[in-house]
């Protein structure tokens, strides 16, 4: 998983291994290969997990995303549909609540899902997301000369096995 963004300087990316996720998929009975639903989606990423390449840069984001209370970010879908691409491959719509740094939103993701044939199931996307609708404010460093744009974009790759 991995968070991106701008700043008034230079781009910048904090990446995660640290996360959970527990989904239930369904299949079509017939050859039991075909995805056809999700009944529950929960992810959760302990904010302190994402590294970036700077510590300075870490501990702003960390007191941005409010960290010393609120240790984790957590998708709860709410609902979804699945829609048959190509093959294997499947694309999910997910609506469910995001929670960053205290504030939850509705969100709404396009997942990419690929059923492998050693029956694990890759899931991967993006979704932008303002820091502003979850009450964060861009931080900004030595002394406002460096800001970062509010624009952020969360990519995730997960692979499902049971």
């Amino acid at each position: 998983m991995s968070l991106s963004g701008t700043s008034s300087m230079h781009d910048w990316t904090m990446n995660s291994k640290g996360f959970s996720s527990e989904t239930i998929f369904t299949f079509d009975s017939g050859n039991g290969k075909e995805l056809n639903g999700i009944q529950s989606l929960e992810f959760s990423l302990p904010a302190e997990t994402l590294k970036s390449d700077k510590k300075g840069l870490d501990k702003n984001a960390y007191k941005a995303l409010k960290t010393s209370q609120h240790k984790n970010i957590v998708y709860k879908m709410k609902s979804s549909k699945v829609s048959h691409v190509k093959g294997q491959t499947f694309l999910v719509s997910a609506a469910g609540n995001l929670s960053i740094a205290g504030v939850t939103k509705l969100v709404n993701l396009l997942v990419h899902c690929t059923v492998n044939a050693d029956k694990s199931i890759t899931c991967s996307g993006t979704q932008k997301l303002k820091l502003t609708d979850f009450d964060i404010t861009p931080p900004s460093f030595m002394l406002g000369a460096m800001k970062t744009g509010n624009d952020v974009v969360l990519d995730f790759s997960l692979i499902y096995t049971k």
